[in-house]
């Protein structure tokens, strides 16, 4: 873009590994200082145990806005969200923003060391102006800032280790243009089987097309889904059952007043009961 650069964005994140804290991200960040986008990124992870921040508190901000609502579809959930917290603006991010970043930040940069990103906090992108793949990484602010390159190596298997300065430079700048857009991932078969005969005969007449009725096939695997896991829930509990029981008493242990009487013996009738 013909947009001027951001100085210094500053990110803060807890550390979730499968959302905040990863090599996507870092590779993420990195790309951001080597296209131009901007000149500095810090991203810094809050120290364990001390994770709330401002974004939970806006986020409960949003939960109680809709606390007490019927709300039955998206257009209703962001006027609600609209109207009923002033601190927050709410903002949709069209499909075509979603990309597919994965594979081509995987083929720009390397990983970096193993061991070397869950015990760090805080991560500086854009420190040397010279070296635009290099960062820091630090256990702590105060810490000391260890450097680190994730431009692929001639040893690495990454496409772009043989790329020129100007064929890496144009690839990085066109990157995001060029990436795919992400498809919708679509609901289960067993969220659709559910919308569908469930949750849709609570909503009114009017919101039900938000939840038809799925492809046979969708109902057939949900079914036979079902009645599988049914199956094994009812063996589990029999096996449990019988494994609880206490073992058939021998007939050896009954005391010889309790025993029955020989063939042919005479019963007391006052010693029946």
């Amino acid at each position: 873009t013909s947009r001027r650069p951001l100085k210094h964005l500053v990110l803060v994140c807890d550390n979730c590994p499968s959302q905040n804290k990863n090599f996507a991200v870092l590779k993420y960040c990195m790309w951001l200082v080597e296209a131009g986008h901007v000149k500095k990124v810090t991203l810094v992870f809050l120290v364990k145990g001390h994770t709330k921040n401002i974004c939970d508190r806006l986020f409960s901000l949003l939960k109680s806005a809709c606390r007490n609502t019927n709300i039955w579809d998206k257009k209703g959930l962001l006027e609600r969200l609209e109207q009923g917290s002033h601190d927050v603006n709410v903002l949709s991010v069209p499909a075509d923003r979603w990309r597919a970043f994965g594979q081509r930040l995987h083929d720009l940069y390397r990983e970096p060391r193993p061991g070397e990103t869950l015990c760090n906090h805080v991560f500086t992108f854009g420190h040397d102006p010279t070296n635009p793949t290099s960062y820091t990484r630090q256990t702590y602010r105060d810490a000391v800032a260890l450097p680190y390159d994730l431009k692929p190596t001639k040893q690495s298997k990454r496409v772009s280790k043989d790329w020129s300065a100007e064929e890496r430079a144009r690839q990085v700048k066109n990157l995001y243009n060029d990436l795919n857009i992400l498809e919708a991932p679509g609901l289960s078969d067993i969220k659709q089987h559910e919308l569908w005969n469930t949750v849709s005969k609570s909503v009114p007449e009017e919101y039900r097309y938000q939840h038809p009725k799925p492809p046979q096939e969708v109902i057939d695997r949900v079914t036979k889904k079902n009645q599988k896991e049914g199956k094994e829930k009812r063996a589990a509990k029999k096996a449990k059952k019988e494994k609880k029981m206490p073992e058939e008493m021998d007939i050896t242990c009954i005391p010889a007043d309790c025993q029955p009487p020989a063939n042919g013996e005479n019963v007391d009738d006052e010693a029946v009961i």
